[in-house]
């Protein structure tokens, strides 16, 4: 792998990260071992177990069987997904599996490790996300107009001072933010809302309150195609 122990345990340690794996073995054996490395460890065996860490817990790093008890690895990402857009997740997968992992790229995962997991692959995997998802410096969008997003801890500030966004705000931006590419109103329904029958009307409103917020310089509407966010050159 070409990094130290130390350099690894420094490199993660500010992170915590959950394993959902439904194999008690198997799950025990990461635990006993990824705790080594990271700041905290929360371990669940089945997917309803997983959605409540995740919705209680400060998570950085989502690690997960596709196969689970009450709620399997897919409706999970899927649970995910609906709340952030942009934390990492690995999936744990058999060769069986591949064509599982085809239909969560719409889910946008991050990686994938096939089982049995090789404990070396896995912390690579790991260390790429950080630097593509976490990296505080690829975490911070300069916005036109003065604003400041940070995609990891939702926070947007402008003059020095945070601005309060609601959910729905937060998730607008991260979708917006999703590959800096212009959005059309289907994408940022189904994004923000989950329901493509939400008036466009609404969405526009909407829309209008959160550049009032953070500087109609920031999103840039265009009537043929819909909206991107602009930033600082």
């Amino acid at each position: 792998m070409g990094m130290s122990f130390d350099k690894l345990v420094d490199r993660l340690s500010k992170y915590s990260l959950l394993v959902a794996e439904d194999n008690i073995e198997d799950l025990k054996l990461l635990e006993n071992t990824l705790v080594k490395f990271f700041a905290n460890v929360y371990v669940c065996t089945n997917g309803r177990d997983a959605k409540n860490i995740f919705d209680s817990e400060s998570i950085d790093i989502i690690l997960t069987d596709i196969h689970m008890p009450a709620g399997c690895g897919v409706e999970f990402i899927r649970h995910i997904r609906s709340h952030d857009k942009q934390i990492p997740i690995v999936v744990m997968t058999g060769e069986n599996d591949i064509g599982i992992l085809r239909q969560l790229v719409t889910l946008n995962i991050s990686d994938y490790q096939l089982k049995p997991i090789e404990i070396n692959e896995l912390l690579f995997r790991f260390l790429h996300c950080i630097d593509k998802y976490l990296d505080e410096e690829q975490c911070i969008l300069y916005l036109s107009g003065g604003s400041i997003f940070n995609t990891k801890t939702k926070v947007l500030s402008k003059n020095g001072s945070n601005i309060t966004l609601t959910k729905r705000e937060v998730q607008l931006i991260l979708c917006l933010a999703e590959d800096k590419s212009i959005k059309d109103m289907d994408f940022i329904k189904s994004c923000v809302w989950e329901d493509k029958d939400i008036a466009s009307s609404t969405v526009r409103s909407f829309i209008k309150r959160l550049r009032e917020k953070i500087g109609f310089e920031a999103v840039a509407s265009d009537s043929n195609y819909g909206y991107s966010l602009k930033f600082e050159k």
